[in-house]
């Protein structure tokens, strides 16, 4: 389980993999407080 007990992660050795099981929502909201210096540095922030 991730720290914010909103995702679950792990490796499976078997095939060698990573995975991440996260919820659509968790995955949108993260990615936009991710990148918004970015879009705001290009003036691409819609304030609404």
């Amino acid at each position: 389980m991730t720290p914010d007990i909103q995702a679950y992660y792990g490796f499976h050795r078997g095939f060698n993999a990573y995975y991440e099981v996260i919820d659509y929502t968790k995955m949108l909201r993260d990615a936009k407080n991710r990148n918004r210096v970015f879009f705001e540095k290009l003036n691409l922030v819609n304030n609404h």
